[in-house]
């Protein structure tokens, strides 16, 4: 098994999303989970003082939120709309 791609230290696309998602889903995905993980790294916690969450932090709320999106996909059978 190879290593998965991360953007600061946390894994962008976990296996069981590519369950849900065809490989242009995959793409958008992985584009909106990267922007969202520097983002929570760099200004999540005041993004006027440009301070970002502690690492331990921002890796938690990456992962809860990646859990739901695959949750909403499981469950109600139809995938979010994910904007830039």
């Amino acid at each position: 098994m190879s290593e998965r791609e991360k953007v600061e230290g946390i894994v962008l696309i976990y296996e069981p999303v590519e369950e849900y998602l065809n490989q242009r889903e995959i793409v958008a995905y992985r584009n909106h989970r990267e922007r969202l993980i520097k983002w929570l790294a760099t200004q999540g916690k005041n993004p006027e003082a440009l301070e970002g969450y502690a690492k331990d932090t921002f890796a938690t709320y990456a992962n809860i939120i990646c859990t739901f999106h695959r949750d909403v996909w499981e469950k109600e059978n139809h995938l979010l709309t994910i904007k830039p």
